[in-house]
């Protein structure tokens, strides 16, 4: 769904997903921060955003959350 709404995300078999922030305005820091304003903590490292998988709910929210952000 990530990739659905424009974002380049890496596959992945752990317990989380990284998206590539570096086309958004201000990288990775920035989405974080705007995430951060829609309720949601993810981790930036550079361009690069580290999301946990949640729940169901938790990742509906995330996913509302980053279509809210979408550049």
């Amino acid at each position: 769904k990530l990739r659905e709404l424009g974002y380049k995300v890496w596959d992945s078999r752990c317990n989380f997903v990284s998206v590539d922030a570096g086309d958004y305005p201000g990288s990775g820091d920035a989405l974080a921060e705007a995430l951060l304003g829609e309720g949601i903590v993810v981790r930036p490292f550079g361009a690069i955003v580290r999301i946990s998988i949640g729940t169901r709910s938790e990742n509906d929210a995330l996913l509302a959350a980053m279509q809210a952000v979408a550049r």
